[in-house]
């Protein structure tokens, strides 16, 4: 190969790795403690929380960083948030999605199987109960 395509390539292929790692990395910067809270698809699904940004806002409502990685497709799709949760009414609201604040409005739980773990996680370590759902499994 010509020397600019040898150095194209080994620099496309760099930016791959580290593309590849960061995506794959359990832990983006600044957090200490990622824990999985959940997972589908055979683990191509997964929602990790950062133990260490719970915080307990009061009035039975938490606020946690999380992030989900998406491996369904041929690249891994990475998604993080912040997200708050009315643990007695079982709505939830995210804050920060991908990094830009925009506060949504608060939205009941619904299906989301994911986000479901997520919030009753994040309120039993805050010590909240969460209200009986229509769709839990007895």
């Amino acid at each position: 190969f010509p020397a600019r395509l040898r150095r194209l390539l080994l620099w496309g292929c760099w930016v791959s790795w580290i593309g590849w790692i960061w995506l794959t990395a359990p832990a983006p910067v600044g957090a200490t403690q990622w824990h999985l809270v959940a997972s589908e698809d055979q683990n191509l699904q997964q929602q990790f929380v950062d133990l260490d940004s719970i915080q307990d806002l009061g009035h039975g409502r938490a606020r946690v960083n999380s992030y989900y990685l998406d491996r369904r497709s041929n690249s891994v799709v990475k998604t993080t948030y912040v997200t708050d949760y009315d643990c007695p009414s079982r709505q939830f609201r995210d804050v920060v999605v991908n990094a830009p604040e925009k506060p949504m409005d608060w939205q009941p739980l619904g299906p989301d199987p994911l986000n479901r773990a997520t919030m009753e996680f994040t309120c039993g370590q805050v010590g909240y109960r969460i209200a009986p759902s229509s769709q839990s499994k007895n």
